[in-house]
């Protein structure tokens, strides 16, 4: 796979992009221009990838219109990807969006008309030493 990927100044910060031939695979804010093709490789270990602001420009544009709360009517083709669990999830919820019944909906309707487990009380001691112990690490 390769992910052209490119930066735009936004007023939270640095947009990342990457895309590929397909679409929009990967957005992300940043700090600064450091170590941008290791960020990208975190999500695309297996991908070959360089930086083009150019070829981006008009994607970053809209998601930097967006981002900004301005209308933007303009659509930007994604290249969406996940694992078989998460596209499944997505099309789950995307499914619940449109106004189908769904399995994972009907899970979560199940789930929030259980009755919430009884809160673990801990002592004050137990809880002051837990607290001591996680800051001292």
């Amino acid at each position: 796979m390769d992910i052209v990927f490119g930066l735009k100044e936004t007023r939270f910060g640095l947009l990342l992009g990457g895309k590929t031939e397909n679409g929009l695979c990967f957005t992300g804010m940043v700090h600064s221009d450091d170590n941008l093709k290791k960020i990208i490789a975190t999500s695309f270990p297996t991908a070959f990838s360089h930086r083009d602001d150019s070829q981006l420009k008009f994607t970053l544009q809209i998601l930097k219109t967006k981002l900004s709360g301005a209308k933007c009517n303009s659509k930007i083709r994604l290249d969406i990807q996940g694992t078989t669990f998460q596209k499944t999830v997505w099309q789950s919820l995307a499914s619940d969006l449109q106004g189908k019944p769904d399995p994972i909906v009907n899970l979560r309707i199940q789930l929030a008309n259980q009755k919430p487990p009884e809160p673990s009380v801990l002592p004050a001691e137990e809880i002051h030493l837990l607290l001591f112990s996680h800051a001292t690490e």
